[in-house]
């Protein structure tokens, strides 16, 4: 209460300081202003931590950014070939996956199972995911005109490039080709 005397009746600038220091509050004042600019600091701090975040989130194109990326440049580019290639890939590693599985091979993650198919199911396996690759790039193809391509592509070579493809891409992603393992149990 005495603290509030001395700003209520103020006099001079000097009578408030000697009224605080009389009632013993200068102390109180000076811890006052002291937690003040602490907070002052605080706050800055805050907000200049912020400000570099931001900055960072900008300069790195990381999510948040409201504006998209240079139309066709490189950032642009990459996203759209994720997009685009994903669902491509995923579809012919589950057609290789059928095709194995057909031929009386599976994919495993025990690199000790390994084996290499013969080469009839090899070529069995390369032939069945060209025509699941052109079916997907031009679905209106007739299955005469798969089936040719898929002849010209074997002859070509290009059909056990793609089998070469997968099976090294599987590989380095901890799958391997295995002999199926029959069924068990009663039936």
């Amino acid at each position: 209460m005495a603290i509030i005397s001395c700003f209520s009746q103020p006099e001079s600038l000097r009578g408030v300081l000697v009224c605080l220091n009389d009632t013993g509050g200068i102390a109180g004042l000076c811890a006052v202003a002291l937690g003040l600019g602490v907070w002052i600091v605080a706050q800055m701090r805050s907000e200049a931590a912020a400000k570099k975040r931001l900055a960072k989130i900008m300069k790195y194109g990381k999510p948040g950014i409201s504006s998209p990326p240079t139309f066709g440049g490189q950032q642009h580019a990459e996203a759209v070939h994720l997009f685009a290639n994903r669902d491509y890939y995923q579809f012919l590693l589950s057609e290789f996956e059928k095709a194995l599985l057909a031929q009386g091979y599976e994919l495993t993650a025990d690199s000790s199972r390994h084996v290499v198919p013969d080469s009839e199911s090899t070529c069995q396996v390369a032939r069945a995911i060209m025509i699941a690759r052109e079916r997907y790039m031009a679905p209106l193809q007739s299955d005469t005109m798969l089936e040719e391509k898929a002849d010209e592509c074997a002859r070509a070579g290009y059909s056990h490039q793609w089998f070469c493809l997968l099976v090294a891409g599987s590989e380095k992603a901890g799958w391997y080709i295995t002999r199926s393992t029959p069924a068990t149990g009663s039936e």
